[in-house]
């Protein structure tokens, strides 16, 4: 459980970097909005760190969907915890009432 729970975690590191770079392209676009009509020159510059956070993202975001971390064959997630306990748990059970595995 606690494999499931540190994978998790490693998923979850990576979603919340690509939230933190979305919103900071996200900021790069409204600054470019409130300049209004200012010359492509003094604007180059924001246009570019925009461009650039984009495809950041858009690697992280390829990452995060094609390789995420597993456990037993699973993605790691919460759900994969409830399926690992109840087939313990059933497994104990079928135990104790005397059944052989």
């Amino acid at each position: 459980m606690v494999q499931v729970w540190l994978a998790y975690k490693v998923n979850a590191c990576a979603q919340d970097h690509f939230h933190a770079i979305c919103k900071a392209q996200v900021s790069t676009f409204d600054l470019l909005a409130g300049l209004g009509d200012r010359p492509a020159s003094e604007t180059e510059g924001l246009r570019a760190a925009s461009d650039q956070l984009g495809a950041v993202a858009g690697e992280i975001e390829s990452e995060i969907t094609s390789s995420p971390s597993r456990v037993l064959f699973m993605e790691a997630r919460p759900a994969v915890v409830g399926i690992l306990l109840s087939g313990l748990g059933t497994i104990l059970i079928l135990r104790f009432r005397g059944f052989d595995l």
